[in-house]
């Protein structure tokens, strides 16, 4: 059975991206403009937070290491076997 949390629209302080932490676990919420994406708030490489990375070229690019994540997919674009997992959004 999937996990539901509530998420506030919009983060308090107007940044684009915010993390949310829910049962145990920390989530990344990111505000595209024209939709959100929610992902783990931890790169699946080396477990670095992903909150200070950088969106470019429709991907989030891990701060730590430089893995680039296609935010539509969640495929890693510099290794295989590294997806980041993207959690559905219920609006």
């Amino acid at each position: 059975m999937p996990v539901t949390a509530r998420v506030p629209l919009g983060d308090p302080d107007g940044r684009s991206r915010w993390t949310v932490d829910h049962d145990g676990r920390g989530y990344l919420v990111i505000d595209l403009g024209d939709r959100l994406v929610v992902t783990d708030a931890l790169c699946p490489h080396k477990q670095t937070p992903l909150l200070d990375g950088v969106i470019r070229d429709g991907c989030l690019v891990c701060p730590g290491h430089w893995y680039a994540f296609d935010l539509a997919t969640g495929g890693c674009r510099t290794a295989r076997d590294t997806d980041l997992r993207l959690h559905p959004v219920v609006e």
